[in-house]
């Protein structure tokens, strides 16, 4: 398995619009405190899931997030923040 990791700043009503090109993938948007539990295998609340067809859109509120892109082939992913 592969982990991509994207730091993204957020609006209030900011949208983050994942793209993926490749393999499905297990996409998550998570906080700091999140984040640091995903790299410990420990349990992670989050936004996302696992997603066959892109783009995957969130809405997680203001502040600082993390994407996880987590895929079992080839899969090129890129992140932006609308709004």
């Amino acid at each position: 398995m592969s982990d991509s990791v994207f730091k993204i700043e957020c609006g209030p009503l900011s949208s983050v619009v994942v793209e993926m090109i490749g393999s499905a993938a297990n996409v998550l948007v998570v906080d700091w405190n999140n984040l640091q539990n995903y790299r410990r295998g420990g349990t992670v609340r989050h936004l996302g899931g696992f997603y066959k067809q892109s783009p995957a859109v969130f809405r997680p509120g203001a502040g600082d997030w993390y994407v996880i892109v987590n895929s079992t082939g080839r899969t090129r992913a890129s992140v932006s923040v609308r709004g």
